[in-house]
């Protein structure tokens, strides 16, 4: 049995604060749920996007009843994270899917931040998408509505957490017009955007140039 759910946050801060931000979002005061994060791959595109995967740790509990049928589980399972940030489209693309614990729920997430339409410079949303299913089939319903339930709160705490680290940044004066920086002070994640942001500024000037000589313009390989 699977359940679905769509959600529709919105943020009083600049699309390039949140993918910022996206980065720094644990440890906060609501995800203290959240044990550990590891990045496990990254590389950008040939688009200019930046392609992660990240493994997090949480801890959880299950109800009662579903520990009468499948005994004591770990109280730690892990998650995979996988987000692309396009900053052409300016746009954040999260999938997310528990690899543990799966033989009592599945729990399956997208993601999507943007500018928002009315306010693309001053405010983003984010649309969210998630599907829940069990393989328990005595107690799926029940299992699949309690980890309904579940996630509902767990994506209000991730959306207070995010809050919170951009109210942080933004006092640290890291707001919407501040500049990112000299490379030697960002992040790996931010060098890697910087980086990919330059290249496509670079190919595009290059572009403008041989338009305006009338060069014919080659793909490179």
């Amino acid at each position: 049995m699977t359940k679905f759910m769509s959600t529709r946050d919105s943020f009083n801060f600049s699309w390039e604060d949140v993918s910022r931000g996206f980065w720094k979002r644990y440890p906060n005061p609501n995800a203290k749920h959240v044990l550990s994060e590891d990045t496990i791959s990254r590389y950008i595109t040939r688009e200019g996007s930046l392609v992660t995967k990240r493994l997090l740790v949480k801890k959880g509990t299950l109800p009662s009843y579903a520990k009468m049928i499948v005994g004591e589980v770990a109280s730690r399972t892990n998650i995979v994270e996988e987000s692309i940030i396009d900053p052409i489209s300016r746009t954040i693309t999260t999938y997310t899917r528990n690899i543990g614990l799966t033989h009592i729920m599945q729990i399956e997430e997208k993601c999507v931040y943007r500018p928002d339409p009315v306010s693309p410079y001053m405010r983003t949303i984010c649309e969210r998408q998630a599907w829940v299913s069990s393989g328990l089939s005595r107690v799926s319903k029940i299992v699949t509505e309690f980890g309904l339930s579940r996630f509902k709160k767990s994506t209000q705490r991730a959306t207070k957490g995010l809050i919170h680290v951009l109210e942080q940044l933004r006092l640290a004066g890291q707001n919407h017009s501040a500049p990112l920086g000299p490379l030697g002070t960002m992040t790996a994640s931010q060098q890697a955007m910087h980086q990919a942001t330059e290249k496509i500024k670079e190919k595009a000037k290059m572009a403008r140039g041989m338009a305006k000589n009338q060069i014919p313009l080659c793909r490179s390989g």
